[in-house]
């Protein structure tokens, strides 16, 4: 592919988000290339006239089909990895009701291939970007996410001063101003230092993350600090991974300090998967308060198990959980966990210093002498802890350390199980392993009970372990979702003309809320997989049309 050609559409590209106009629904001023779809809010702005004339017809979008960048429409290959574009327009699915459907067939990938495969993708875009910057002698400035007040979202931040570099910032700690800077160097969980927003949920999610550095290669596509400010950011926005490209201006306080997150020993992958997240979102106030399991999907992609402890208090479901918490840890995969809901006062969580509606990290799970010493360790993302307990002596803390060394001045401390349940409300595990195998499809829910339904066909070649999860997509982080979702798993006999469906395995799983999660082993064969949702079949209210919802979702399964 021609150097020449890609460089001419990102100066076009350039070009057009010069221009802006703004949203008929939320005022959000977007650049020319978005017209007529909102990127805040995704309102279809065709009734309203258009502010280009005939330019438009030239600024339509198609998505690449292999790596899901945005083109222009007048671009023949994506920007980013060179796919064609007359590939790209077929969106074909399989619709199970449908006599002329046909079939798209995606082939699994393991999960650390696949990220390879993002990896290349932006290495290229990466690189068309730096030369554009080289020829034009700058550095890249995000127009999608400008240095300034948007970018910080609802009620802007008192300590903002002014957007710097990062290589102009003031590091906090004394020591660390005769370092070089660095994305990362060696991360540990006790680097993450929580800024001014309320998104303890986010950087304890991301504390789990450095606690194996290597998840940090997934999600940081860019790997060493560039003159150019040009970085890519890997996130799993609502089930499906996004290469954000963000530029490296930071706000900052009069006396040059992060206002956000920030990592010691002048590292700054903190503030940037920080800063892709607010774009992702829309600002940086759209990311205060949230869940771990949001967290641990955006960082990872994987589906997460949610562990109620205020649910019951009877002695065997309690057991049954700590061997749940057990068999995580043993397993070395990403817990978190969460106060609030308890029933707990404030004033009795500050007395033993507990964080009380914050997100915590579980780094270890251990029993000490029977099974009536249980004892947690976890730490607090904002890097300090004064918890102290009779049943953690020195004696059981020596003991303790031999399992885990943190300490309490990293945030980390021990905790009894009996404490542990009086304190938190639940418990999040990730279920990502680099070596499942994953499949990633977006669809949407029918409208109507008429509508075509989409069904998903796959084959299993040997017995294996399935986790199977659908997600609905919203239009805002902080949009909560009523729905009822479901979907019907059945096996699928081709040996019969015409096919038997169900004959020995059928399951239906249904959940209220966004997030839909099913693990179990299935044996080898064929299966059909069918996601509804009737909450979004029209209806009439007094006449009126009720207003259509977001129906949009993404099922990915996993195989193990």
């Amino acid at each position: 592919m021609a150097t020449g050609s890609l460089t001419d559409d990102l100066d076009l590209q350039f070009l057009l988000n010069q221009s802006q106009w703004s949203c008929s629904q939320c005022t959000f001023n977007n650049p020319i290339a978005n017209f007529p779809i909102c990127e805040m809010c995704e309102n279809n702005n065709q009734s309203i006239v258009n502010p280009f004339g005939d330019a438009a017809l030239s600024i339509t979008k198609w998505s690449c089909p292999r790596c899901t960048f945005d083109n222009l429409m007048i671009s023949q290959r994506c920007t980013a990895c060179g796919q064609a574009k007359s590939s790209a327009s077929e969106n074909k699915v399989q619709l199970i009701n449908s006599a002329n459907a046909s079939l798209l067939t995606s082939t699994s990938l393991l999960v650390r291939d696949r990220r390879k495969k993002h990896e290349n993708e932006a290495e290229k875009m990466f690189r068309h970007v730096i030369e554009y910057c080289k020829a034009h002698k700058t550095n890249f400035v995000d127009d999608q996410f400008t240095p300034n007040n948007r970018s910080l979202g609802e009620k802007s931040f008192d300590h903002v001063a002014e957007w710097l570099r990062i290589g102009d910032v003031a590091p906090i700690a004394h020591e660390d101003r005769s370092l070089p800077l660095t994305i990362f160097s060696s991360p540990q969980p006790s680097d993450i230092q929580q800024g001014a927003l309320g998104n303890c949920w986010f950087m304890a999610a991301l504390a789990l993350i450095s606690e194996q550095p290597k998840l940090l290669q997934h999600i940081l596509l860019t790997k060493e600090v560039n003159k150019e400010g040009v970085y890519m950011v890997r996130i799993c926005h609502n089930g499906l991974w996004k290469t954000i490209i963000v530029d490296d201006y930071f706000p900052c306080t009069k006396h040059k300090y992060l206002v956000f997150s920030h990592s010691k020993r002048r590292q700054f992958y903190v503030p940037l998967i920080e800063k892709a997240c607010a774009k992702v979102f829309g600002s940086y106030a759209s990311l205060r308060s949230g869940t771990m399991l949001e967290g641990l999907q955006l960082l990872t992609g994987a589906a997460c198990e949610h562990i109620d402890l205020q649910s019951s208090t009877d002695p065997v479901y309690l057991d049954t959980v700590w061997g749940q918490l057990l068999s995580a840890y043993e397993s070395e995969l990403l817990i978190g966990a969460s106060t609030g809901g308890t029933g707990i006062s404030r004033d009795e969580y500050a007395r033993v210093h507990i964080h009380g509606n914050h997100a915590f990290s579980i780094l270890a799970a251990h029993t000490l002498v029977d099974s009536s010493s249980r004892f947690v360790l976890v730490r607090d993302p904002h890097s300090r802890s004064e918890y102290r307990e009779d049943e953690v002596t020195e004696s059981v803390l020596k003991q303790l350390r031999t399992i885990n060394p943190a300490r309490r001045s990293t945030g980390a401390f021990w905790i009894s199980w009996s404490r542990f349940l009086r304190y938190f409300s639940s418990i999040t595990v990730s279920t990502y392993k680099s070596s499942d195998f994953d499949v990633r499809e977006a669809g949407r829910f029918s409208r109507s009970s008429t509508d075509d339904v989409l069904s998903y066909r796959f084959h299993v070649p040997q017995a294996s372990m399935i986790k199977i999860s659908l997600i609905h997509h919203r239009h805002a982080r902080k949009t909560r979702s009523f729905h009822t979702q479901s979907f019907v798993l059945c096996d699928v006999d081709n040996s019969r003309s015409p096919p038997i469906i169900g004959a020995h395995h059928h399951r239906i799983v249904s959940s209220r809320g966004r997030f839909t999660y099913w693990s179990d082993a299935l044996a080898a064969g064929d299966y059909v997989l069918v996601p509804y949702s009737i909450s979004f079949w029209r209806s009439s209210i007094s006449g009126n049309k009720q207003k259509n919802k977001d129906n949009r979702c993404c099922l990915l399964y996993n195989i193990t």
